[in-house]
């Protein structure tokens, strides 16, 4: 495996071409202008009540790009959308509190939430509790634009095409490292884009930006988060949730909705950290005609540190509603695993969903979409030394042993 350079088609390399002489010549500078953002999602909703904390986060995820990121033209054009798509949904957010402010509230049953580092069977454990039979998940194309906008609802086909755009000229197997499509269970973290909070936003190196996010308390984030979720709930269906980030913020979390039930997984990072720096690169790769290497993998690592130095932390109150999760049991065991959640948390279970259990273990054994080989060294780092950087997370759920 090496680090994923920028390898784009010809006809991306045209588009390049031509928008970077327009921009010398003065034209398309308003793409990443967080004031010509702004203007534009109000112009499209009618209506410019974007809420507390929205201008700020969107003029430091834009300064941020435009500082720490080398974008090539398309990937101006990609983030330009990506943006204005989060405050168009903020937007529309605004107005179904105005039509009716009692969706600030806790989901009207406890959801279900997968959380902890990324690479560690967060994604298998989400979509084996979403087997259940009162399970909601939340499908990637809802997840994308959670609240509909005026005309025709393309928002799934929307998905699918850019899915489809995506694997076109991806420079390395996206679904070996992250197999999600358009209709499959996946991160709730794409409903804390409006407030410009999520981990998907990370499309791009924005790293002060994501400075900022380690610092900030995300409290507004987080309401926001928990409105939309009722917004997209089902009737008599419990949600099931999964984002690594949350880890974070499970505190936060419990707070909001008190009767929440979290699972928490864990790898050991020497693991964690390389596999994660390829993903991130992969992505960053799309849209960046280079990459420096070094800042990001220090700005990935302190990311990952940020999860590990909350999951050792003393949770109080919110202790009981978390149940930890070792990624090596759950590779040896996801029937058994997903089964104890359901007893730890008196959730039904039945034969049937076992069954239902068995044959998706079956069928999605891993490794299916291909190899992901990942080497800490290629990213400048050793194993013993991330083992030392993070001593205290693995000693206290028991990494630190075979």
């Amino acid at each position: 495996m090496t680090v994923p350079s920028p390898r784009f088609p010809w006809w991306l390399r045209a588009l390049d071409s031509a928008g970077d002489g327009l921009r010398r010549r003065g034209a398309l500078r308003h793409l990443l202008d967080p004031d010509a953002l702004l203007a534009e999602a109000a112009a499209a909703e009618g209506h410019e009540r974007f809420g507390d904390g929205t201008e700020a986060m969107l003029r430091a995820f834009c300064a941020s790009l435009e500082a720490d990121a080398r974008l090539a033209f398309h990937g101006r054009l990609h983030l330009h959308g990506l943006a204005r798509t989060s405050l168009q949904v903020r937007l529309r957010l605004e107005a179904a509190r105005a039509r009716d402010p009692a969706i600030d509230r806790p989901p009207s049953r406890p959801p279900l939430l997968v959380c902890g580092l990324p690479r560690s069977g967060t994604t298998l454990l989400h979509r084996l509790l979403a087997l259940a039979d009162d399970a909601r998940p939340l499908l990637l194309w809802e997840l994308m634009e959670p609240i509909a906008g005026r005309g025709p609802d393309r928002r799934r086909q929307e998905a699918e095409r850019k899915i489809r755009r995506l694997q076109r000229i991806v420079p390395l197997s996206l679904d070996a490292q992250h197999f999600v499509r358009a209709d499959l269970p996946d991160e709730d973290g794409h409903l804390l884009k409006p407030s410009f909070a999520s981990s998907l936003l990370y499309q791009a190196p924005a790293l002060t930006w994501l400075d900022r996010v380690l610092r900030d308390d995300l409290a507004i984030a987080y309401r926001n988060w928990r409105a939309l979720l009722v917004l997209l709930e089902a009737p008599a269906r419990r949600l099931v949730l999964k984002d690594p980030f949350h880890a974070r913020q499970i505190p936060r979390i419990v707070d909001l909705i008190p009767q929440a039930m979290v699972v928490r997984t864990h790898r050991d990072p020497a693991e964690v950290v390389p596999s994660f720096h390829k993903l991130t690169m992969t992505m960053h790769a799309v849209t960046c005609t280079s990459l420096d290497v070094p800042a990001i993998v220090e700005a990935n690592t302190r990311w990952l540190e940020s999860i590990t130095d909350a999951s050792v932390a003393p949770l109080g109150d919110a202790a009981s509603r978390v149940i930890d999760v070792d990624y090596r049991a759950l590779l040896r065991d996801p029937v058994g695993t997903t089964r104890s959640i359901h007893a730890r948390f008196d959730l039904p279970w039945s034969d049937a969903l076992e069954a239902r259990v068995r044959d998706f273990v079956g069928a999605n054994r891993q490794r299916r979409h291909g190899d992901n080989p990942y080497d800490a060294a290629e990213f400048g780092q050793t194993i013993p030394a991330i083992h030392e950087r993070f001593a205290a997370y693995r000693r206290a759920f028991g990494l630190d042993r075979g």
